[in-house]
C-alpha cells in the first residue's frame, strides 16, 4: 500500500523523514508497511521495521568540545578505520567540535573517487614512507591546528584580521542596535520636553507691546494672558478626556475578559494591547495634563479643595463608562441566552464595588496631584490689607483670611520683557539695566550682569544673563510687595508685611542667612537647608524657631531665602516628575485592582481573582520598569552633566565633568571585565551551569555594563542635542532663524530639538536595518570561513585559494550534495526557544535541530522538517558545521541568561545563525538564507525573545541542547552506538552524559542504564584502588517503549583519560600540562605537540579497546568487555550479540 505524504506547502513530520532515511540506508520499506496517514501508526511500524533489521543500526557520535574534541575524534576515526568498523556505521552524529572532524570526514568521502572505502583505506594505512607518512587531509589538519589564525603572534596578519573583523562587525551592528536603543531612550526625553511646554509668553507679549505702542492703548494684561491660555485650555481638555477614555477602555476590557463576567478567554498579547497599554498611556497623559495645566495656570490661585470633585467625578465616570461599554458588548454577545436569576444581583454588587473603589481612587489621584511636586509660595492674609491691583493700578482692599500666592518679596520691582518672556526683577537689581528712555510705554534696556528674576505669569525663577536685551514694561511702587490673590496680581506696602502669614509657617532656608538671637542678642548664621517655624512677622524682621536653641530674628532683606508653603509645580521638578508621576498614577490603578478584588470577592471566584492578580502583576512590572528606565536615562544623564537648571542639564549646553570622567572610566573597565567573562563563558558553557557564583558574577557585571552604557548613550544624546548644528537644523525645520531659538530653556528648543533628534535617530536605525544584515555581520561568517579552510578544504586536491586571503569559496558545497553512501551525517544544532510556550522546557529553553543531506529541522510538530536541497537557500555543509559549533551566542539553550544575552548582542558575540522556520510560521521564509531586515532578529536575540513560532528561528551550538549527539540516534533506534565524549570534564562528572540520558527519558520514555563508571579523572589517579578504564558500557532500553520483543541497544561511551600506559610522548605531555586531557575549550589555538597528543590519545584509546575485528560489532563489544573491562556480557547483551550478525558482506 502506498504511504501518504504531507502536502508540499507544509513541513515534513518526523515519520516521513525517518522513512526517507530508512530507504536511503536500508532500501525499500517492508512490503507490509502501512500506508496510514496517522503519524503514530506509521512511526510505530517504522520502529518495528528498524528493530527487525537483520543488520542492526550502528551510530558513531562525536561530542562537542571545540578543536580538542575534533582532534581526539580524529584519533578515534583512525582507530575505528583500523578495526574495520568506520564504514559499518549507518549514522555519523556530530555536535560542535565533533562536527569539525565529522564534516572533514564527510567532505573527504565526497572528494575521494572511491568514497568511504578510499577514505578508510587511507586512514588505516600504516606509514609507507619516511617523509610525510600521513594522508594529505591529516597533514592539512596539522597545518591548520590554529584554524582561527594559522600564523601565530602579534605580528601575524591573521591575528589582526580577526581583531579588525570583530571591531568592524560590532561597529556595524551598533549602527542598528545603538540607534534603536537611543531612540527608545529618547522617549523619556520627549516626555520631559512635553511636560515643560508653556504658552509663548515672549513672542505674544512682544507683539502685544508693539500693538500697544502703535495704537497708544493702555494695557489689559489680564485679558491678554487669558487670550493666550484659551487654546491651551482646549488642548488640556482633550488631553484629560483621552486619558480618562483610556481608563474606560481598560476597564471595559477587564470586564469582558474576567472569567466571572465575560470570560472572553483573550490571550496575554491582547491583554497587553487592550488593557495594560491603555492604562500606561493614561498614566502618561494624566501626568502630562497636570504638569501642563500648572505651566499654563501656575500663577493663578491654587485651591485644592475645588479640584477634589473633579478628580473624583472623572475617575468614577471613566470606570463606570468602561463598565457600561463592557456590559453592552456582553449583552450583544449573549443575546438569546437564558438569563440566570442571580446575574442582576451580581451586577449590582460589582457596580457598588466599582463606585466605592473609584471614589477612593479619585481621592488618591487628588492627593497625589495636590500634595506632591510642590512650589512653595502659598500665603494667607491674617487681617484686612490695602493694596494696588496690577495692572489696573486701582486701590483695593484684601479681606482677612484671603489665600494667595507670594510672587516676590522685594523693596520694589520692575516687570520686564526678555526673550524668556515677561519677568519681574527686584529694585536692587535695576542697576544692571542700561535704560534707553523713550516716549512710548516700553523702555529698552541691556543687562550689564546676570540678574535673578521671576517669570510672569508662570512664576518660575529664572536668570537674566549679562547682555540680554529687552523692554521695561512697567514698574512697581517703591517699598511694596507683589502678591497674587483670587482677584489677580496686587502690590501691598511693606508696612503691611506682617499680614502675609504663611498658611503653614514651616520653612526651609534655600541659602545661609545672618540672624540675631532673640534672647541673647548675639549675631548668628543659619546654614542652608535649616528647617524651622516662623513664629512672628513684623515690619522689619521675621522671628523664627529652628530647633537650634534660641529664637532668631532675620532681617527682611533675607526673606527671599525662605521656602514657604507650596503649590503644585511639576515642571520645576521635571526629572523627578517624569520618573515618578506616571508611576504614582499606576499605583492608584493598582490600588483600584486590589480594592475591587476585595469588595467584589463574594460574587467572584478563584479564577477571577487569579485574573486580577496577574493583571496587577503587569501593572507592578510597568511601574518598576518605568522608574528604572527613567532613573538610568534621565538621572544617569544628569550625573554626567553640570548641575544647574534641570532643563538645561538635559536639553542645553553640556560639558563633561569629573563625574563624567569617572563613569566613562568605569564603563571602560567594566567593558574589559565583561568581555573577558563572556569569552570565558562562551567556551565553558558546559560547566557554567554548575558554577552559580561565576554565573551570578557575570550577570552582575552585565547589569553594571548595561546601566553604564545607557548612561553614556544618554549623555551623548544630550551633547548631540546641544550642538550648534542641531539648533541650526531645528531652526531650519521651524522656518525661523537660529538666533531666535538659542535659549535652551525655550519650549520650542525643548520640544523640537528632542523631536527632530528622535526622528533622525529612528530614520537612521530603519535605514541601517536594511543594510546591516543580522547574519552577515555576526561572527558566524568569520568563524565558518576559517572552519571551511581548515576542515573542508583538507581533501580538495585542486584548491585555488585567493592569493591574498587564502580562502577558496569552492571548498564549501551544499549539504544535500553529500554522497548517498553511509554513514549518513547528522549535524546537531540547537533551536533556541527562550520564550517558548512549553512550561516544561523552561530550563532547557531549546529543542534539537538536525541537518543532514536529506532534511533539516526538528521533530517537534510545530517545526517539522524541510528538504536540505531547498532549505536556507540550499544550506551548505560549512554553514551547518558552523551552526553546530556556535558556542558563543546570546541565546544558548539552557545556558541562556537574558541580561548576559543582551550584553553579548551589544558586543556582537554572536556565532549563531538565523534561518527560516521550517514550520508553518516560516512558510514564506524557509527557503531564504536568512532575514532581510535586521532589527527584529537582533533585538529578539538581545532580549531573549527567540521562539519556534516566529517566521525565523535562531540556531546555535548543538551542545546548548545536548552535547553528545546521542539524543537523535536514540530517536532513530540505533542499536550499536559508539560515543566519543571529548568535552571538557576534568573531574569526570559526566554532565553531558547525564543531560543526554535525562532528556531522552523525558522526551522519548527510553531509560539508559550504566553500570559502575570506572573512567577516572586525573586528580584520582594516584589514589586508585582499581584499574581505570577508557570507556563504559550502557544499555538503551528500547523494550520499555517499543515492546518486549524490541531488542535493547548498547552504548560504548569513550572518554579521554590517561593512566600512564600511553606512548611516551603522550605521557610526557600529560606530566608537563596539568590540565591534559581536559584543557580548556577556550583554547582553540593548538600547538603541534598539543594536536598530536590529543590525536594519538584517541588512536591509542581505540587500540586498547579493539583489535582487528574485520567490521564485526560483536567482536568489538567482546573485545571491550573481556580485554578492557574484564567482565562477562550481561544476559541482555549476550542475547543481542547472538542475534546480531553485523559483518562485512
Amino acid at each position: 500500500m502506498a504511504k501518504q505524504t504531507s502536502s508540499s506547502d507544509s513541513s515534513l513530520p518526523l515519520h516521513e523523514v525517518l522513512e526517507a532515511e530508512f530507504v536511503a540506508l536500508h532500501g525499500e520499506l517492508p512490503s507490509d508497511y502501512p500506508g496510514s496517514s496517522e503519524p503514530k501508526t506509521r512511526l510505530k511500524a517504522l520502529y518495528d521495521a528498524i528493530h527487525g533489521l537483520k543488520e542492526k543500526r550502528a551510530a558513531l557520535c562525536i561530542s562537542g568540545g571545540g578543536i580538542r574534541s575534533a582532534t581526539f575524534g580524529l584519533g578515534i576515526l583512525q582507530g575505528l578505520a583500523r578495526c574495520g568498523l568506520l564504514d559499518k556505521f549507518h549514522y555519523l552524529s556530530t555536535v560542535s567540535g565533533g562536527g569539525y572532524i565529522g564534516s572533514w570526514l564527510s567532505a573527504w568521502i565526497k572528494n575521494d573517487p572511491d568514497g568511504i572505502r578510499g577514505v578508510v583505506g587511507e586512514l588505516k594505512r600504516r606509514p609507507d614512507s619516511t617523509l610525510n607518512p600521513e594522508p594529505q587531509p591529516v597533514r592539512h589538519l596539522r597545518e591548520f591546528s590554529n584554524y582561527l589564525a594559522p600564523r601565530m603572534g602579534l605580528t601575524s596578519v591573521d591575528f589582526w584580521t580577526l581583531i579588525t573583523t570583530f571591531i568592524r562587525n560590532m561597529f556595524l551592528n551598533w549602527l542598528v542596535l545603538i540607534s534603536w536603543l537611543a531612540a527608545a531612550m529618547m522617549i523619556p526625553r520627549l516626555y520631559l520636553a512635553a511636560i515643560n511646554l508653556q504658552p509663548d509668553w515672549s513672542g505674544q507679549t512682544t507683539w502685544y507691546l508693539w500693538k500697544l505702542s502703535a495704537d497708544k492703548l493702555q494695557p489689559n494684561w489680564d485679558a491678554f494672558w487669558n487670550s493666550i491660555r484659551q487654546p491651551w485650555d482646549i488642548g488640556l481638555t482633550i488631553l484629560l478626556t483621552v486619558g480618562f477614555a483610556l481608563i474606560a477602555a481598560a476597564m471595559a476590557y477587564a470586564i469582558i475578559d474576567v472569567p466571572s463576567t465575560g470570560n472572553a478567554q483573550l490571550s496575554q498579547r491582547r491583554f497587553l494591547l487592550f488593557r495594560q497599554l491603555p492604562l500606561f498611556l493614561a498614566s502618561l497623559l494624566l501626568a502630562a495634563w497636570w504638569a501642563l495645566s500648572r505651566n499654563v495656570h501656575g500663577s493663578e490661585l491654587f485651591a485644592p479643595k475645588h479640584l477634589l470633585p473633579w478628580f473624583v467625578g472623572l475617575t468614577v465616570a471613566s470606570y463606570l463608562s468602561g463598565g457600561l461599554i463592557a456590559f453592552a458588548i456582553l449583552l450583544l454577545r449573549k443575546r438569546g441566552q437564558k438569563k440566570r436569576p442571580r446575574r442582576f444581583v451580581a451586577s449590582l454588587s460589582r457596580l457598588a464595588a466599582i463606585l466605592v473603589t473609584t471614589l477612593l481612587a479619585g481621592l488618591c489621584l487628588w492627593v497625589a496631584a495636590t500634595r506632591m511636586f510642590l512650589d512653595p509660595r502659598k500665603i494667607e492674609f491674617t487681617r484686612i490689607c490695602d493694596a494696588i491691583q496690577i495692572p489696573s493700578e486701582q486701590k483695593i482692599t484684601i479681606p482677612s483670611r484671603t489665600e494667595g500666592i507670594l510672587k516676590q518679596i522685594v523693596d520694589g520691582s520692575y516687570i520686564i520683557q526678555t526673550d524668556q518672556g515677561p519677568a519681574r526683577i527686584v529694585e536692587r537689581g535695576l542697576d544692571v539695566l542700561e535704560r534707553d528712555p523713550e516716549t512710548n510705554l516700553a523702555k529698552k534696556f541691556r543687562s550689564k550682569r546676570d540678574c535673578k528674576a521671576i517669570l510672569v505669569p508662570s512664576g518660575r525663577k529664572t536668570n537674566i544673563r549679562a547682555g540680554t536685551e529687552g523692554l521695561i514694561m512697567e514698574t512697581a511702587e517703591e517699598g511694596s510687595y507683589t502678591v497674587e490673590t483670587g482677584d489677580g496680581l496686587a502690590r501691598i506696602a511693606k508696612k503691611d508685611v506682617d499680614a502675609l502669614k504663611p498658611k503653614e509657617p514651616k520653612f526651609n532656608l534655600t541659602r545661609a542667612c545672618n540672624a540675631t538671637g532673640v534672647s541673647s542678642g548675639d549675631k548668628i548664621t543659619l546654614p542652608v537647608r535649616t528647617q524651622g517655624i516662623i513664629k512672628q512677622i513684623d515690619k522689619e524682621a521675621y522671628t523664627v524657631e529652628t530647633g537650634q536653641g534660641d529664637h532668631a530674628r532675620i532681617k527682611r532683606k533675607h526673606l527671599d531665602a525662605f521656602d514657604l508653603n507650596p503649590v503644585p509645580a511639576p515642571a520645576k521638578h521635571a526629572v523627578t516628575y517624569v520618573s515618578f508621576a506616571p508611576a504614582l498614577i499606576l499605583v492608584v490603578f493598582l490600588l483600584v485592582n486590589f480594592l475591587f478584588t476585595g469588595f467584589s470577592s463574594w460574587v467572584t471566584d478563584d479564577e477571577a481573582r487569579e485574573w486580577w492578580g496577574r493583571s496587577a502583576a503587569w501593572i507592578l512590572i510597568t511601574i518598576f520598569g518605568w522608574i528604572a528606565v527613567n532613573l538610568i536615562v534621565l538621572w544617569g544623564g544628569q550625573a554626567l552633566s553640570p548641575t544647574g537648571n534641570q532643563l538645561a542639564v538635559f536639553l542645553g549646553q553640556v560639558q563633561a565633568n569629573p563625574v563624567a570622567k569617572a563613569i566613562l572610566g568605569a564603563f571602560g573597565g567594566v567593558t574589559g571585565v565583561a568581555g573577558a567573562l563572556l569569552a570565558l563563558r562562551s567556551k565553558l558553557s558546559k560547566t557554567l551551569g554548575q558554577k552559580a557564583g561565576f554565573q551570578w558574577l557575570l550577570v552582575v557585571v552585565a547589569v553594571v555594563f548595561l546601566v553604564l552604557l545607557a548612561v553614556v548613550i544618554s549623555w551623548a544624546l544630550v551633547l548631540i542635542g546641544s550642538q550648534p548644528w542641531t539648533l541650526h537644523v531645528t531652526a531650519w525645520f521651524l522656518g525661523g532663524k537660529q538666533n531666535e531659538i538659542t535659549d535652551p530653556n525655550s519650549w520650542r528648543v525643548q520640544l523640537f530639538v528632542v523631536f527632530i533628534l528622535t526622528f533622525v535617530i529612528v530614520l537612521f536605525g530603519v535605514v541601517m536595518g536594511f543594510f546591516i544584515n543580522a547574519n552577515r555581520f555576526s561572527l558566524h561568517a568569520t568563524y565558518r570561513n576559517r572552519l571551511i579552510r581548515a576542515y573542508l578544504a583538507a581533501s580538495r586536491a585542486a584548491r585555488c585559494p585567493n592569493r591574498f586571503t587564502g580562502f577558496d569559496s569552492d571548498d564549501n558545497f551544499g549539504l544535500h550534495k553529500l554522497p548517498p553512501e553511509k554513514p549518513l551525517h547528522v549535524i546537531n544544532g540547537t533551536l533556541n526557544i527562550i520564550r517558548g510556550e512549553q512550561l516544561a522546557w523552561q530550563e532547557r529553553k531549546a529543542e534539537s535541530f538536525t541537518m543532514s543531506r536529506l532534511h533539516c529541522g526538528s521533530w517537534n510538530e510545530r517545526v517539522g522538517y524541510r528538504p536540505s536541497a531547498e532549505y536556507g537557500d540550499a544550506i551548505t555543509l560549512g554553514t551547518a558545521m558552523a551552526i553546530s559549533g556556535a558556542a558563543a551566542n546570546p541565546n544558548m539553550g539552557y545556558h541562556s541568561s537574558p541580561v548576559v544575552g543582551f550584553l553579548m548582542t551589544l558586543l556582537n558575540v554572536r556565532l549563531g545563525w538565523w534561518l527560516g522556520n521550517p514550520g508553518g510560521p516560516g512558510a514564506k521564509t524557509w527557503r531564504r538564507s536568512g532575514p532581510g531586515y535586521s532589527v527584529g532578529p537582533l533585538f529578539s536575540e538581545a532580549i531573549g525573545n527567540t521562539t519556534d513560532h516566529y517566521k525565523y528561528v535562531n540556531l546555535s551550538d548543538g551542545g546548548h541542547f545536548e552535547n553528545l549527539g546521542l539524543y537523535e540516534m536514540v530517536l532513530r533506534r540505533c542499536h550499536f552506538t559508539v560515543v566519543s565524549d571529548g568535552a571538557e570534564d576534568p573531574e569526570c562528572a559526566y554532565a553531558d552524559l547525564g543531560e543526554a540520558v535525562r532528556k531522552i527519558r523525558i522526551d522519548f520514555g527510553i531509560p539508559i542504564e550504566f553500570d559502575a563508571m570506572t573512567i577516572y579523572p586525573r586528580s584520582a589517579i594516584d589514589t586508585l584502588k582499581t584499574a581505570g578504564h577508557n570507556c563504559a558500557v550502557g544499555r538503551i532500553r528500547y523494550s520499555v517503549v517499543d515492546g518486549a520483543n524490541a531488542p535493547d541497544g548498547i552504548i560504548i561511551y569513550i572518554k579521554p583519560a590517561c593512566y600512564g600506559d600511553e606512548p611516551r610522548d603522550i605521557y610526557e605531555y600529560f606530566k608537563t600540562n596539568p590540565t591534559f586531557p581536559h584543557e580548556s575549550t577556550s583554547d582553540q589555538f593548538f600547538s603541534e605537540s598539543q594536536f598530536e597528543s590529543y590525536r594519538m590519545l584517541g588512536a591509542h584509546t581505540m587500540e586498547k579497546l579493539c583489535t582487528n575485528c574485520d567490521g564485526d560489532f560483536r567482536c568489538f563489544i567482546r573485545d571491550i568487555l573481556k580485554r578492557h573491562l574484564q567482565m562477562e556480557a550481561p544476559v541482555w547483551l549476550a542475547a543481542l550479540l547472538e542475534e546480531t550478525k553485523n559483518k562485512v558482506a
